[in-house]
């Protein structure tokens, strides 16, 4: 794999920083309404609470709030130049994000199909704070590194862990939440584990480049407990999702919260452990960007300070307690160089079937056959080759795949270079909405770049006939 691309493994460590302020429990309902001026024709954001679909699954939760680190630690940049990026956001008061929308409830697409989750409305507060306009870019997971290398994004926000192996190919904002792990099964499962040699006797699922992964790796594979081909790596939630339901795999291994969003909303799992591996999240961004770094640590100070980020992890997590945010240390020497060409894919249109982001959805019978195209661009440094290839990656239902198969690029592409993409599908067997995710990945299938969608509306209903002509 090229070091210019996120590989997402290994556990970081961190230093306790400097100030401590007792957050008072009233301060929970006094974050800031700023807000922001919209620009013409800009989406509204993301709430910063949770739609009251999503509320309703659970019971309200006060979090209780423990002395919390203040971390503000910002460098004195009188005598660095600013990058070009950041004069940009600047400039025009907008800033782009990359977040990889399957990983509830951190990042989802709700019953209106906008971008939701905690992510989400933590850097909507940060953008506010800030006082410039958000623009969330759904993205490959592992492809952020490179975006943020090539100027596709200015920050990403995806429930990041930080690794050393992150660090050197982006910078981190302080870190904003500190959770641990959760392992399931299926319902019907034998399994009981209360410590790691417990593993031996089964075969495990994870998504593949997680700090899971990693993990997993490290403790069971290279320790000797089990072999190899006793753990497997799915590129995403969903086709880790569906392997335990298949059987492929006997139990996965995810967040807590993200385990808890699942079973809550009808995954029949049974909760096997939690509390193997803890590990801190944090938004990235390039190298170079220390300007941007700062404005990002003031604004996510501010919102500690208030107790806005305890707000909504309540909200959109459920956390009845929250920890100290505290800042990673230098994990690196952040002036590494980094190798290899930087991939990256840039949507620019739905060829056919354009659904305008799921407000005009072509209607279908059931299990009609259709062929979705997209226009797409080589926004990176690399070509692709014909081993590159789209597949699904997620969608609102099971059968949101709509028949699709993966598809190899018909042709090499070079840098610059447009392509249209074309995906064989078939509305389901089933009337209903259905909103699919497909991702380019290339060769070692690691995903690049924008994710592409297709939305369509399915009917059982028979079109009228037409009336005869005299």
């Amino acid at each position: 794999m090229e070091t210019g691309g996120i590989t997402l493994m290994m556990k970081q460590k961190i230093t306790a920083p400097i100030l401590f302020i007792l957050i008072a429990l009233f301060a929970l309902a006094a974050c800031g309404d700023k807000g922001k001026e919209e620009a013409s024709g800009e989406p509204e954001p993301a709430p910063l609470l949770p739609t009251a679909a999503a509320a309703a699954e659970f019971p309200t939760v006060v979090p209780t709030v423990v002395p919390a680190i203040v971390v503000e630690n910002i460098p004195d940049l009188t005598n660095i130049e600013e990058s070009a990026a950041w004069m940009k956001i600047q400039s025009e008061g907008h800033i782009v994000v990359g977040t990889a929308v399957e990983y509830a409830p951190f990042e989802f697409y709700n019953d209106n199909f906008q971008i939701e989750g905690f992510d989400i409305a933590l850097m909507n507060a940060i953008a506010r704070e800030m006082g410039v306009t958000v623009e969330f870019r759904d993205m490959a997971f592992d492809s952020f590194g490179d975006a943020l290398f090539i100027g596709q994004i200015d920050l990403a926000i995806s429930a990041i862990p930080v690794t050393p192996e992150r660090a050197q190919i982006m910078n981190f904002s302080n870190i904003y939440l500190e959770t641990n792990d959760s392992i399931a099964a299926a319902a019907d499962s034998p399994m009981e584990a209360a410590r790691l040699d417990h593993f031996v006797r089964y075969h495990g699922g994870v998504q593949t480049g997680s700090v899971y992964e990693g993990w997993l790796k490290k403790n069971l594979v290279e320790s000797g407990l089990i072999a190899a081909s006793d753990l497997s790596s799915y590129e995403t939630i969903s086709e880790l999702i569906d392997a335990l339901n298949r059987g492929d795999v006997e139990y996965i291994m995810l967040d807590k919260q993200v385990i808890d969003h699942l079973m809550a909303n009808g995954e029949e799992f049974s909760h096997i452990m939690d509390g193997l591996y803890t590990h801190r999240f944090a938004i990235g961004m390039g190298k170079d960007e220390l300007h941007l770094q700062a404005a990002v640590n003031r604004a996510l100070a501010a919102l500690q300070a208030n107790g806005t980020v305890a707000q909504l992890a309540a909200a959109h997590l459920r956390m009845d307690t929250f920890l100290p945010i505290q800042e990673p240390y230098p994990l690196t020497d952040s002036s590494a160089p980094i190798g290899g060409c930087h991939d990256g894919m840039e949507y620019m249109a739905d060829v056919t079937y354009d659904d305008d982001g799921m407000r005009n959805l072509t209607e279908f019978m059931l299990e009609q056959p259709f062929k979705k195209t997209w226009q797409i661009r080589n926004a990176g440094g690399c070509t692709w080759t014909t081993a590159y290839r789209l597949v699904y990656a997620s969608g609102n239902k099971l059968s949101a795949y709509m028949n699709g198969s993966p598809i190899n690029l018909p042709k090499e592409v070079a840098p610059g270079g447009i392509i249209h993409v074309t995906v064989p599908l078939a509305s389901p067997f089933e009337a209903g909405i259905y909103h699919g995710i497909w991702e380019l990945r290339d060769a070692d299938d690691k995903g690049v770049g924008d994710h592409l969608s297709v939305g369509i509306t399915v009917s059982d209903t028979p079109p009228l006939e037409p009336a005869p002509s005299n």
